[in-house]
């Protein structure tokens, strides 16, 4: 993931905690308590991640297991 400060590891731009991953411009309910992370291009700019999400929003545990997708 490319982030202001440079190329990270996806578990390093998490940080802590539940993650919810979504394609740009798929809607997510902000009052998830969640951090949200919108995979637009400019986060993504190989495309690696927004292939292995193929248009579904993807909630992550805290240990990076994949708990739901939609």
């Amino acid at each position: 993931m490319m982030l202001d400060d440079g190329e990270r590891l996806l578990d390093e731009a998490l940080g802590p905690g539940w993650s919810v991953l979504c394609p740009d411009g798929r809607a997510v309910s902000p009052d998830s308590g969640h951090r949200v992370v919108r995979v637009t291009p400019e986060l993504d700019p190989s495309g690696r991640l927004r292939r292995w999400l193929r248009g579904r929003t993807v909630v992550l545990r805290p240990d990076r297991v994949v708990h739901a997708t939609r």
